[in-house]
């Protein structure tokens, strides 16, 4: 078994482009035979681990374009629209917001270079993330420090007093 691994790290590997290596990614996740079919909304809520409900919204709100219809009036998923709303899927992952998601696959869509604007989205969305990761920490420290008060308090509740305290640290609202 190690021989073979061995060969297969000689063996030359052409390289992929980015966007070859996202189809790739993209046709590993779905399910052998779903290229060129259309699914039905149960199936293409299996196929992403979405509700009905979310899809349907999705549509809506433009997220996803008009999904194609049966003779039947039942909405039938592509190929394509379950890529988009994987895509949408790991966006919200990461912490976009549907608007951000929304500019997003409207970069995707768009013809030419667009990795300074992603970029650009991104470094605004990690700073918010490292704000919020400060934020917590403050709060995960005052918890701390409350929790160990309240162990040592003979009287009163510190956890309560604080909640009640008429003057919010700085940085909060009163």
């Amino acid at each position: 078994m190690h021989e073979a691994a061995g060969a297969a790290k000689t063996r030359s590997t052409p390289s992929l482009t980015w966007s070859e290596l996202q189809l790739l990614i993209s046709a590993s996740k779905s399910k052998p035979g779903l290229e060129g079919m259309e699914l039905s909304i149960r199936q293409a809520g299996q196929e992403t681990g979405l509700s009905h409900d979310t899809l349907r919204y999705y549509e809506r709100i433009g997220l996803l374009g008009a999904v194609t219809r049966n003779s039947g009036g039942q909405r039938r998923y592509t190929t394509a629209d379950i890529s988009r709303l994987r895509f949408v899927k790991r966006a919200q992952a990461m912490d976009f917001s549907l608007e951000e998601i929304g500019q997003l696959l409207a970069l995707r869509e768009q013809p030419g270079d667009v990795r300074s604007d992603v970029r650009r989205m991104t470094e605004t969305k990690l700073a918010a993330i490292e704000q919020r990761i400060e934020s917590l920490t403050r709060l995960r420290d005052e918890l701390a420090q409350l929790i160990s008060a309240c162990r040592t308090s003979n009287a009163g509740c510190p956890i309560i007093a604080r909640m009640d305290s008429r003057h919010a640290p700085e940085g909060e609202p009163s």
